[in-house]
């Protein structure tokens, strides 16, 4: 009888540990990868021409605003509302890219702060004469 119990373990044991083998994988290699090339790729294909609309649409805008500033007309602010429109969603796009040149030069802290200081826009519309990049104006 004990020879037969002895007989059933060893057999459970053995086929646990073939189980537990056979789940064992060999060793995947892992594909080589050139960071340079990702690098590139990445600024080719997706901050240069993110950067590139963003300067175009602030281009379109700020050339709507001229026409606008010339001929007060409500179809001219529609206008500039729409491009205004076009640049802030283009600069939706391009803000994620805060590093490199772009962070060296503020770039997003200068461009679209929110929330914005209604009343300190007000006071340097009034006084006419203000610097955007002080740090005094940094929200508005």
């Amino acid at each position: 009888m004990k020879f037969k119990n002895s007989l059933k373990y060893i057999l459970v044991v053995t086929a646990c540990i073939l189980m537990a083998a056979s789940c064992i994988k060999p060793p995947v290699e892992a594909p080589e990868f050139d960071k340079a090339d990702l690098l590139d790729n990445v600024a080719t294909n997706l901050i240069v021409p993110a950067l590139n609309n963003f300067d175009s649409k602030l281009n379109t805008l700020k050339t709507s605003f001229d026409v606008f500033e010339a001929d007060r007309t409500s179809a001219n602010l529609e206008v500039v509302r729409t491009n205004w429109k076009a640049a802030y969603s283009a600069w939706q796009t391009t803000k994620i890219y805060d590093f490199g040149p772009v962070y060296d030069n503020g770039f997003k802290s200068a461009t679209g702060t929110f929330p914005s200081d209604t009343a300190e826009i007000r006071d340097n519309i009034l006084n006419g004469g203000y610097n955007l990049a002080s740090a005094s104006n940094v929200d508005a």
